[in-house]
């Protein structure tokens, strides 16, 4: 629309919404054209039904001044404009949408929501489940799973099947999840309830803005690890349609939410059904006869790939790594610089503490034909050696035993020790025959392309999601227009 960030036009909007309500608003200049610098005004006209008066031209100034927008913004009463300039910037202007539905209204986020601090110590809480900060995916709206009160020791708070859970330490402020089961976490999480009139879902998709993520980093306090103040975001002006309105976008942004676990469900099934069989035929066993081979001997570690560096090519950063199926949620496009490389059937994991203990392992199928990735250095690479197949290692990878090995042999200081490829290429395992390896490829692969197939929709269904959301909570997007995106897309 214009040379914005999402964040800054919200900001803009926001403003423009509290101090001139109902006027339309125009962009012209540098913004509007797409030809300004990183610091360039932003342009806007003013149209109402009278001159705009004079405090109230004041204050929207003061408030653009007092914001955390980047560029100067200089604000123009179209009424105050003469015939001749009008017919100058008539045909840069570009309108904007108001910031909100017309028959929205306008209060404090601490009026939709209520903070609930129920303490408990996890000892008297048995095998209830227990959710950190590192269960929480970074941005996507989803958990990785959870732990159990016996893994924990101090204070926790309660939570009940519906609340909202929102990561208050920085830099996982983007951690927002509403699980379907009571639990205990973690009290750098927020838990959040709804107060009468606020749709829980809609609240949860509001809070999971980035607008709201923003303004929440905004208000942390603290120097190593800052943590945002409740007393800060209750102050938030937000925006709420009717509770029939409410419910309407949180169904659109549910349904697609749904199809992205359905998918998630339907993954870890296909990959379950494989991984049984790898146990069943490669499991070492006690057995003194069974004869193994050294991991070494069967596959080649971090291999070498062609990339070019200053390439852009395709980037997976450690964040974005999966822990409990093969494919990762997002990938990016970086220029190369340094890091480990690799491309398609490839098998990653993570070397480094506390990514290798939480399981983080990924199956390469995401590339080009032909394309080269790249990522941490702190992944090792797995090829395997012909006869054996893409798949096997990275069923190996997700086995305890193996995980357990790899914890075993780390090395280096407390807190950042990582396992190396030498010591990792130690590990016994059954030594596969060619006839085994052939029919566990044939078996793996079709399931494995079926999983994929499902990871790569998911990861199309969250873009679409993200766009979507800010639009529908800010009243941009009507809710007919996004069902119909929604519809097309699942």
């Amino acid at each position: 629309m214009i040379d914005l960030s999402p964040h800054h036009l919200e900001t803009v909007k926001r403003i423009l919404d509290e101090h001139v309500p109902g006027c339309e608003v125009k962009a012209f200049g540098s913004r509007a054209t797409w030809t300004a610098t990183d610091y360039s005004d932003l342009d806007l006209l003013v149209h109402g039904q009278s001159e705009v008066a004079g405090a109230t031209l004041s204050r929207l100034n003061e408030a653009f001044e007092e914001s955390d927008l980047p560029m100067r913004v200089d604000v123009v009463d179209w009424h105050a404009t003469s015939p001749a300039f009008r017919k100058l910037i008539e045909p840069s202007c570009v309108r904007l949408p108001m910031a909100a539905g017309v028959d929205w209204s306008q209060t404090a986020f601490g009026d939709c929501a209520l903070l609930v601090g129920d303490k408990v110590d996890p000892a008297s809480c048995g095998d209830m489940p227990y959710i950190g900060l590192e269960h929480i995916g970074q941005g996507t709206l989803s958990l990785l799973g959870n732990g159990t009160a016996a893994d924990v020791e101090s204070t926790k708070t309660v939570f009940r099947a519906g609340d909202i859970l929102f990561g208050k330490l920085r830099p996982y402020f983007r951690k927002v999840v509403r699980p379907d089961f009571d639990g205990i976490c973690s009290t750098d999480i927020w838990v959040v309830r709804p107060k009468a009139g606020v749709d829980a879902s809609f609240l949860f998709y509001l809070m999971a803005s980035d607008a709201f993520v923003d303004f929440a980093s905004q208000g942390s306090e603290g120097t190593r690890m800052p943590r945002a103040k409740w007393e800060h975001v209750v102050h938030r002006t937000v925006y709420l349609p009717s509770l029939a309105e409410q419910r309407a976008i949180a169904n659109v942004l549910g349904t697609l939410d749904d199809k992205i676990e359905l998918n998630r469900r339907m993954t870890e099934a296909l990959e379950s059904a494989v991984g049984t069989l790898f146990k069943y035929w490669f499991a070492v066993s006690d057995d003194a006869n069974q004869q193994t081979a050294r991991l070494g001997d069967l596959f080649h570690l971090n291999p070498m790939r062609p990339l070019m560096r200053g390439k852009m090519a395709p980037y997976l950063e450690m964040a974005n790594m999966p822990t409990r199926t093969h494919s990762p949620r997002s990938v990016t496009c970086r220029s190369y610089g340094s890091g480990m490389r690799f491309r398609n059937g490839d098998t990653l994991i993570a070397r480094i503490t506390p990514c290798l203990e939480n399981g983080k392992v990924a199956y390469v199928d995401f590339l080009e034909e032909g394309e080269v990735g790249w990522g941490s250095t702190e992944f090792i690479v797995m090829c395997p050696r012909d006869p054996v197949p893409r798949e096997f290692a990275y069923f190996l990878a997700r086995e305890q035993r193996f995980r357990d090995f790899a914890i075993k042999n780390m090395g280096g200081s407390s807190g950042r020790q990582r396992v190396s490829a030498k010591a990792l290429s130690e590990f016994a395992i059954a030594a596969p025959d060619e006839s085994r390896c052939r029919q566990f490829g044939d078996f793996a692969a079709p399931l494995m392309a079926q999983s994929g197939m499902f990871n790569r929709e998911s990861r199309s269904l969250a873009v679409l999601r993200d766009r979507l959301l800010p639009n529908l909570i800010s009243g941009e997007i009507r809710v007919r227009d996004a069902e119909d995106l929604a519809e097309a897309a699942t």
